[in-house]
């Protein structure tokens, strides 16, 4: 697996989607594509796609969407179909350093709550650190 493309909102993976002699029993169902950011523990793997398998298909080509100003590091593991997983590939030998931006998105489950006359408080979900741009994000 290889990182082919980089920027502030996309990353593009390739993969060789030839199935090796020693599977050669087992069909590849699908590629369940993983990241993990710079702000996460090393074992700490998430599902960015799941995506199905195209028969005769000899490269895998696969553009996600990145969060501005992370870096990102993907690996794939092919599954049959009963949802076995076999051994994911190696990281990308290469990180995916998405390029600051503004955030792609505005604050999620904004409300408002009125405690008392004259005071108003807003509230929203906190997002992730991957989700912005810089170490100290205020609104």
């Amino acid at each position: 697996m290889r990182l082919t493309a980089c920027d502030s909102r996309l990353a593009q993976l390739e993969w060789s989607c030839d199935q090796p002699p020693s599977l050669s029993h087992v069909t590849v169902a699908r590629y369940v594509i993983e990241y993990r950011t710079s702000f996460d523990a090393a074992d700490d793997w998430r599902v960015a796609k799941t995506t199905t398998s195209t028969a005769g298909a000899r490269r895998c080509v696969q553009r996600l969407a990145v969060s501005p100003g992370a870096a990102y590091a993907f690996r794939v593991t092919a599954e049959d179909g009963r949802r076995r997983r076999g051994p994911s590939s190696r990281p990308t030998a290469e990180w995916c350093h998405a390029a600051p931006d503004v955030p792609h998105h505005n604050p999620r489950h904004v409300c408002s709550r009125n405690t008392r006359p004259g005071v108003l408080h807003v509230v929203w979900q906190v997002t992730t650190q991957a989700n912005v741009s810089y170490p100290i994000f205020v609104y």
